[in-house]
């Protein structure tokens, strides 16, 4: 199961959209810088955020891990930190991600929590429209 959700943030007259993406071992983000109504361009963080992490503790902890993800991503758009690609450039993007660290399962974790994201809107930090 992989689902996805699309958030907006606009701040310092920048707008982004960043597509937070969940599957069964963790959660990655996209973004997308919108220069207009009609040109989007792709974008990245600098400084992505990219934590791996003990899967027990992941799966046990899934929603606030997810909106940590959200958290960390918005406070690198808060400091600007973020630069327009090309179509070169987002070849080569990395993106932001928290998951579980699997290196010891090669059979799979068996305690996998899976997430849908239905329940976006109470794990979701305030964000800034300035």
């Amino acid at each position: 199961m992989c689902n996805h959700r699309v958030h907006f943030y606009e701040k310092n007259g920048r707008r982004f959209t960043v597509r937070i993406q969940s599957d069964r071992h963790g959660y990655s983000g996209r973004l997308l810088e919108r220069l207009s109504d009609k040109d989007v361009v792709p974008a990245s963080l600098n400084f992505p955020p990219q934590w791996e992490i003990d899967p027990t503790s992941f799966y046990k902890d899934r929603r606030r891990l997810r909106a940590e993800l959200v958290r960390l991503i918005n406070e690198e758009l808060d400091a600007q930190r973020v630069s327009r690609l090309d179509a070169e450039g987002a070849r080569n993007a990395q993106d932001p991600f928290i998951r579980a660290n699997l290196k010891g399962w090669p059979n799979g974790f068996p305690g996998v929590v899976e997430d849908d994201l239905g329940d976006w809107i109470d794990v979701t930090p305030h964000w800034h429209a300035r």
